[in-house]
């Protein structure tokens, strides 16, 4: 059976403002996923997060989101960035990818 994808607000900067759902969300996911917009730059995402969850065991995974003027490399960076999801969600793997501010709104 295929994972699932949660989509992951971790509210607006601060550590003591996420949600305890969210916390609980990301918790109990074997997989976190976090997006940004050059490979290695790190997620104020991830940063405000970690802090609250047992790491242990978890993955965590990169999604380049370029922000390249080009079409064609965004659109290459999503269709990597979507196979990277469903590798491993067909494995059975739940993903939580964190973002700032509320996924649904406005968000990578």
């Amino acid at each position: 059976m295929a994972g699932k994808l949660y989509g992951v607000g971790v509210g607006p900067g601060d550590t003591g403002l996420v949600t305890i759902k969210a916390r609980d969300t990301v918790q109990r996911c074997p997989v976190i996923a976090y997006p940004v917009k050059k490979p290695g730059e790190g997620s104020v995402a991830l940063d405000i997060i970690k802090p609250l969850l047992d790491m242990e065991g978890k993955k965590v995974v990169e999604l380049l989101f370029s922000m390249d003027p080009d079409d064609s490399v965004r659109e290459r960076c999503r269709e990597k960035a979507i196979g990277q999801l469903c590798s491993i969600l067909y494995e059975g793997n739940d993903v939580a990818v964190v973002t700032l501010g509320d996924v649904g709104v406005y968000s990578t």
